[in-house]
Parts: C-alpha cells; sequence; structure tokens
C-alpha cells in the first residue's frame, strides 16, 4: 500500500495524505482522522526513511544512555512518552554497546538527527556532542544541562539517620566520575553538619559491586567480637542497585535489616519501591528531570536557543522499612 492507495481511498489528495499522517497542524482534525483510520484499515505503513529525506528538518531527538541502569531508562521512558505526544520520533542507543561516545552519536547523525539528549555521558565525543546532557556536570560547553541537586535529599537521609542514634555510617561508592564525587561529596557534607561521621568505602554502581562492598566491610569492620556493629550501624549506597546487592550480602551473613543494620540507597528505583525490598532511598524525580530536558531538547530543535542553560531538580528521600533505630539503642533497651 502506498499513499497513492490511501488518497485514492479517501478521495483526497497525496499531499494532504502525507501531511496528514505526519500530524501536520494544516490538516483539520477530523480529516485526519479520516485518513489515519483509512490507512490502517489498508495496512500502510509509512516510509520512515522516505519521510526524513524529504523534511528538511524532520521531528526527530535522538538518546544516548546506559540502559543496564534503571534511573537511565527512566529517564527515557519519560522523555519517550512527552515526545510521543508532540509526534516526535525518537532513536535511543546504548552507551554500554560502545567504546566511546562518539559512535552512537554518530550512528545517529547518520539518520539526520541533530539534537540528542546524552544521559551521564564520558568526556569522549572527539567532535560529535549531545545538545542537551542530563548529569552532574556537562564537558562540552555548548550544551545545556539538567542536574539533580544531591542537597536537599542527602541532608534528609543523614537527618533521618541522626534521628534514630545513628553517628557513624557506611557510604558505599560509585564508579570514578563526577556522579559519584558530587553524590558522595552531599552526603559528608549534609553528615558533617549535624556531627555524623561517614566512612567512604569503594563499591561502584551494580548489585554484584554492592555485594562485594558489604561483604568487604562484614570482613573488615565488623568481624570481630571486639567491634560488633557499634562502630558503623547504618550503610548508605551509591543508588538502589548497589544497596540491593548490600541488602542481599547482609542478609546472608546472618543480619537483619533494619534491626542490626540500617540501609539506605539513591534513586528511588523500583528495585527500591518494590515489597521485595523496600529500600528507604533520595528520590532524583526522574519525571521531572526528563520534562526539563525535553523541553531544553524541544526548544534547541525548533531553533529558539540562543545560549545553553543550567537546569537544577531537586531530590527529597523516600522512607522505606530499612531504616530504623541504630542497633546499639536495640541492644541497650534490651539490656535494661
Amino acid at each position: 500500500m502506498t499513499l497513492k492507495d490511501v488518497a485514492k481511498h479517501t478521495g483526497r489528495s497525496v499531499s494532504t495524505v502525507s501531511l496528514a499522517l505526519r500530524g501536520d497542524r494544516r490538516i483539520s482534525e477530523p480529516v485526519r482522522l479520516v485518513i489515519e483510520q483509512a490507512a490502517k484499515q489498508l495496512g500502510y505503513r509509512a516510509d520512515l526513511s522516505g519521510v526524513l529525506l524529504s523534511q528538511t528538518k524532520p521531528k526527530i531527538l535522538g538518546i544516548v544512555a546506559s540502559f543496564d541502569q534503571e534511573l537511565h531508562t527512566s529517564y527515557t521512558k519519560e522523555i519517550l512518552a512527552l515526545a510521543h505526544k508532540d509526534k516526535f520520533r525518537v532513536l535511543t542507543e546504548n552507551i554500554a554497546l560502545y567504546a566511546n561516545l562518539h559512535d552512537p552519536l554518530d550512528k545517529l547523525a547518520q539518520f539526520r538527527v541533530d539534537t540528542v539528549i546524552a544521559i551521564n555521558p564520558p568526556d569522549d565525543a572527539r567532535g560529535l556532542h549531545p545538545q542537551v546532557v542530563i548529569g552532574q556536570e556537562s564537558p562540552y560547553a555548548h550544551a545545556d544541562l539538567v542536574a539533580s541537586d544531591n542537597t536537599v535529599g542527602a541532608a534528609e537521609l543523614v537527618e533521618h539517620l541522626y534521628s534514630f542514634g545513628h553517628r557513624k555510617i557506611i557510604y558505599l561508592d560509585g564508579p570514578d566520575g563526577v556522579s559519584a564525587q558530587k553524590r558522595a561529596a552531599s552526603i559528608q557534607a549534609a553528615a558533617k553538619k549535624i556531627g555524623l561521621q561517614v566512612k567512604r568505602w569503594r563499591a561502584g554502581n551494580t548489585l554484584s559491586a554492592g555485594y562485594k562492598a558489604a561483604t568487604s566491610v562484614l570482613a573488615d569492620l565488623w568481624g570481630t567480637a571486639a567491634a560488633p556493629l557499634t562502630e558503623c550501624s547504618a550503610i548508605v549506597c551509591y543508588n538502589d542497585q548497589c544497596a540491593q546487592g548490600a541488602y542481599l550480602a547482609l542478609l546472608k551473613s546472618g543480619l537483619s535489616v533494619p534491626t542490626d543494620v540500617s540501609l539506605a540507597g539513591f534513586d528511588n528505583s523500583a528495585i527500591a519501591a518494590s515489597c521485595a525490598f523496600s529500600i528507604t532511598s533520595v528520590d532524583r524525580h526522574p519525571k521531572e528531570v526528563a520534562a526539563a530536558a525535553y523541553g531544553r531538547a524541544k526548544e534547541r530543535h525548533a531553533g529558539s536557543v540562543e545560549a545553553p542553560r543550567e537546569l537544577h531538580c531537586a531530590t527529597s528521600l523516600k522512607i522505606r522499612s530499612t531504616t530504623g533505630p541504630a542497633n546499639y539503642l536495640n541492644s541497650f533497651k534490651r539490656l535494661n
């Protein structure tokens, strides 16, 4: 089936049918609906490559992200929903499959995608660069930056732990990079302000990394009877995937969460919110971040952006069942 077939069936011109199927506002809603229904009935499928070649500036955006990270997937899902409402087509590339950022950007450029949103991109674009960055810092001077401000969420988390009697905590750090540095700094700054001590421990952003790090913590800090879970009574993790691994390590060692050790993460992911884990976590509000990034991408696509901007979205704490009173307080109550 071709556009000519749809045009003949509806009694409209080929150009009218073409505009209607592209969602062009010059075609009235009733006419567009009739044409779309006819196209569906006839089994017409648009030739996307032909559409792209025929348009001076096609309504298409690109997203580059690491889809093994749930937060990246959440951002992408929200952007796709917004783009669908505006009839933008979106091409996505998984940076985890490439050796550097240049390759997925180059592939998107071959499809005439000139507006790209990159989520936590590495600094190796070699000439090509995204127009909008979601992350803690943008390595590209001409790109917009949409960042989650960890300040409020981190402060709420350490204050929550302090109120339960925790005075020393372990922070399982993320992989090398700006995101990990800024997240750790926000935790340390908030903790210092209220007198809570933080011991930073190398970990990562995966379940396996959290499991290995927590196992190492148990062996090195809590492995002797002389120091029974009194020095550090809570663990805060770089993200919820890391916290999930730490949770499993604690349970396999015979410890109870939160009776023996409190546990918290970042991102307020589906993992954290699930009834299986119910992890206290800092919500980065991906819907607001995605909306801000998509809004800037639309403006850039329309050519209405004169200078790059930096936008910040607040974070907040979601309290669940993995945090509670410091274990030594429970011990004290039992003894008295």
